[in-house]
């Protein structure tokens, strides 16, 4: 079982870290509860300035990586 921890609430994954999205790798590899607590909010910050813009940061992160892995490494909004 994975668990991190959102603004909202802490979640709880039951699965490998292979079938994760993005976004829940992303929270999977930060450590420390106040890095959970900050980065989620900086990973929007780079989003919105990257024009990456929709519901949710999951879902943001989410197409991010789609895109990225659609055009290769570098972004070009």
């Amino acid at each position: 079982m994975i668990s991190y921890f959102t603004p909202t609430a802490e979640l709880r994954i039951e699965a490998s870290p292979s079938s994760l999205s993005p976004y829940q790798k992303f929270m999977y590899a930060l450590n420390s509860k106040e890095s959970k607590r900050q980065y989620p909010k900086r990973l929007q910050i780079f989003l919105n300035f990257i024009n990456i813009k929709s519901d949710s940061i999951e879902k943001n992160c989410n197409l991010f990586y789609e895109i990225i892995k659609k055009r290769g490494t570098i972004y070009h909004g």
